[in-house]
């Protein structure tokens, strides 16, 4: 599927995550980032809730909508990119054994 195979890296991974907020920031220094908060309503500019609920999803149940304010990765040629203000969403996955999701 990818014809090119490239080394694992390995690096330190800073996670900062609150669900109940929708707020996340990660960092892996000279790799990657993003930080993530609630999306706003774009009239009032008060935080705006929205998710997607799919009660028979096999990929996640419901996920809350947020905000990108930022992402980069710096992981090569092919992979070196930068956004601002783009999707994100929350979501809990808890796989089963039986290779369901609930």
């Amino acid at each position: 599927m990818a014809p090119n195979a490239l080394e694992p890296v390995v690096a330190p991974i800073e996670l900062e995550y609150d669900h109940e907020k929708r707020q996340a920031r990660l960092h892996i220094p000279d790799l990657a980032g993003w930080t993530i908060e609630p999306i706003h309503n774009p009239v009032t500019g008060e935080e705006h809730r929205a998710r997607i609920d799919l009660p028979n999803g096999f990929e996640y149940r419901v996920a809350e909508q947020g905000n990108a304010i930022q992402w980069q990765t710096n992981a090569g040629e092919h992979l070196t990119m930068s956004h601002e203000n783009t999707y994100a969403h929350f979501t809990r996955i808890e796989w089963r054994s039986d290779g369901s999701v609930r």
